[in-house]
């Protein structure tokens, strides 16, 4: 597998909270609220990374084994996928 980058789609809008982030899809009216971990991993994809310098970045960020914050990075994408929040 390449490497692989995300993109929002452009009727996301974002508002920043103290405790994370919210995503409010301006089409569907749906709301996503999540963590601060969260923030930073939508705020990683706004920035243009690709999944790998996202896990990369978060694994020297955070104390905890690579492959669990990977596994958990690709469970949060998989949760902004079926929200249909990502363009394919």
């Amino acid at each position: 597998m390449g490497v692989v980058y995300l993109e929002l789609k452009r009727r996301i809008k974002l508002k920043d909270e103290k405790f994370g982030v919210v995503v409010f899809d301006t089409e569907t009216e749906k709301v996503f609220v999540t963590n601060q971990v969260g923030k930073e991993i939508i705020n990683k994809i706004k920035e243009g990374k690709s999944i790998d310098q996202i896990i990369e970045e978060l694994s020297n960020e955070y104390e905890g084994e690579k492959e669990q914050i990977r596994n958990d990075v690709y469970e949060f994408i998989d949760q902004l996928k079926k929200m249909d929040l990502l363009k394919e």
